[in-house]
């Protein structure tokens, strides 16, 4: 890594989300503690002139890419080192695009997530009496993906641990994802009853994680629709054309952007705000009740 900070460059990182081997980590650990800032805002960037005590420069971490956009040409690469994470190919396609123009020098580092990572992220989130035959079936289930690893291991937790309950859960339920619970609480015409029913079933299945995982997804996967809404409202959208639209939207895919299209058609802006609030404010009752 210190070959990296030394080289008076940008790093560019590109990994998955929940990668139990982040290479931002390691790069974490080259720093103090008090040298590491988040930006979350341009002015932020004015008190990083000089450089810092302990350490050679400052490290300077980045995921958004409308602040990067503003402040990249004015950061000193002798006192700063910026690293922006990515977890898409097209944010990291732009950044390349800005930096090639404005003739600064990058780096970019991509992170596999390999069957290696894939099993290391089930060991460390399952209880310690899980074999091998349990991590492979799963693997055989999920595929090489943290979100789905992550969503099989807490319908794991919630019925045990046995290869029986593997075969049984996970199949009906893991495949069921934030877009689809969302599409259930909204009553998109285009839900099937046995899409509907999987829901269900994989919200009693995750019903103890409601609060620390269910209730959070939804509340992002709403707040991206909102955004969405805001920017078709507002012309944005076609202003900058779809496809450079889609991947200027953190999280928002082809088929998303299209789904939220759909929705537009009979779902109002403040319809969605109304559900955001009562996501909010819901326990696990109050949001089954609501289907």
């Amino acid at each position: 890594m210190n070959s990296f900070i030394n080289r008076n460059c940008i790093l560019i990182v590109q990994e998955i989300e929940n990668h139990p081997d982040s290479i931002i980590d390691k790069i974490k650990n080259c720093f103090e503690s008090i040298n590491i800032i988040y930006i979350n805002s341009t002015i932020q960037l004015q008190n990083f002139k000089e450089k810092p005590l302990f350490d050679e420069k400052w490290l300077l971490l980045f995921e958004n890419i409308y602040i990067f956009e503003q402040v990249y040409k004015s950061m000193d690469l002798r006192t700063v080192f910026p690293v922006f994470l990515t977890h898409k190919v097209s944010d990291r396609d732009i950044l390349k695009d800005l930096l090639n123009t404005a003739n600064i020098p990058y780096y970019i580092f991509t992170n596999p997530f390999t069957k290696e990572d894939a099993t290391k992220l089930i060991l460390d989130l399952a209880p310690s009496t899980i074999n091998s035959i349990m991590v492979n079936r799963i693997l055989s289930k999920t595929g090489v993906s943290p979100k789905r690893i992550t969503e099989a291991i807490m319908i794991m937790d919630s019925v045990g641990y046995t290869v029986s309950n593997i075969n049984k859960y996970l199949d009906k339920n893991v495949f069921v994802n934030t877009s689809d619970v969302l599409d259930a609480l909204l009553h998109h015409t285009k839900m099937t009853k046995t899409k509907y029913k999987a829901v269900l079933n994989y919200l009693m299945i995750y019903r103890n994680s409601y609060k620390s995982y269910i209730k959070k997804e939804l509340l992002k996967e709403i707040e991206l629709y909102i955004h969405v809404y805001n920017d078709i409202l507002n012309g944005i959208h076609m202003q900058k054309g779809v496809q450079e639209y889609i991947k200027s939207v953190d999280s928002l895919t082809n088929y998303k952007y299209m789904h939220i299209l759909e929705l537009f058609e009979y779902k109002s802006i403040n319809q969605l705000k109304v559900v955001r609030g009562f996501i909010e404010q819901s326990n696990f009752l109050q949001f089954i009740n609501f289907l």
